[in-house]
């Protein structure tokens, strides 16, 4: 886990493959030319989006911390973008991001051969 501890970590914005095809079939729809559109997930930690997936996995260990600088020097903590104009425009995630993902790691799990 890259970072110094629990409360420096990097955060991304996570989003389901399915909310990025919803969000372009709205836009082919609803778009203006030539404007700009972001299609965003949900901002967690990357401490969050583990913890998900170990609590699906029945998984009980310690998270252990690297610091980032020292691991990959200009790794940038945070990526994020405003979603602000889609949701203005009336667009919404149809898909929940951890309910998504405990629904893959269950898939996964109970699927090893496509692994």
């Amino acid at each position: 886990m890259h970072g110094e501890n629990a409360n420096n970590l990097s955060s991304r914005c996570w989003i389901h493959a399915r909310n990025v095809a919803d969000g372009l079939l709205f836009l082919f729809q609803k778009a203006e030319p030539a404007e700009f559109y972001h299609i965003v997930g949900e901002e967690k930690s990357v401490l969050e989006m583990a913890e998900i997936i170990m609590q699906e996995m029945k998984l009980r260990t310690k998270i252990n911390y690297v610091n980032y600088h020292l691991v990959r020097p200009g790794h940038d903590k945070r990526y994020a973008l405003s979603g602000e104009k889609l949701k203005q425009m009336g667009w919404a995630p149809p898909v929940d991001l951890e309910s998504s993902l405990r629904k893959t790691v269950r898939w996964s799990l109970a699927n090893p051969q496509w692994l």
